[in-house]
Formats: structure tokens, C-alpha cells, sequence
């Protein structure tokens, strides 16, 4: 049963410890809030639906379930890389300098 699902397994978990880690860096520019709303939409507006959807009404079991988890997951490390592409470093910096 585990194998079945095992190589989406790991994706998810590649995918779930780099949204840790960026959400480290995250913290570190001061954007909690910010990260805070993109793992709530991800995680619940989006995700549950899709895995009540796969896993209940298509059928698919478990399957779906592991499947659509990576929906929410994939959904958090697009924004989280996309708001530190577009974060502004400089500024980061200065408000590091007033803060220490």
C-alpha cells in the first residue's frame, strides 16, 4: 500500500522541507504575515477541497489524499520562492541595521 504512493511521498516531502526552510528566510525579512495568508489559502482553501474531491468523491483513496496534499504544498513553495524573487533586499537590510 505504501509503495503505491511512496514516490509522491517524496515529493511532497522535498517540496514540504523546502517551504520550512523558506519560511525561515521568510521570518528573517519580516514578511510572517504575509506567509501566514499563503499557507492558510494554500493549506485550506485550496488543498482540502481538492483532497476531499480526489480522495471521497473521485474515488481514489488514499491515493488522492497523498496526491492532492501536494496541491497546497506545491501552491506554498510557488508563492513563498515567488515572494523572495520579488522581495525588496535592500530594504530588508536597513530594516535589520534599525533593529539590531
Amino acid at each position: 500500500m505504501i509503495m503505491t504512493t511512496l514516490h509522491i511521498q517524496l515529493i511532497g516531502a522535498f517540496m514540504d522541507m523546502s517551504v520550512a526552510t523558506l519560511t525561515g528566510i521568510i521570518r528573517a525579512l519580516g514578511f510572517q504575515a504575509t506567509a501566514v495568508k499563503i499557507m492558510l489559502f494554500g493549506n485550506y482553501v485550496l488543498s482540502l477541497p481538492v483532497i476531499y474531491w480526489f480522495a471521497f468523491h473521485k474515488g481514489y483513496g488514499y491515493k488522492g489524499l497523498w496526491a492532492s496534499t501536494l496541491t497546497g504544498i506545491t501552491f506554498n513553495f510557488s508563492a513563498f520562492v515567488g515572494l523572495l524573487y520579488f522581495a525588496d533586499w535592500n530594504k530588508a537590510v536597513e530594516a535589520f541595521k534599525i533593529r539590531k
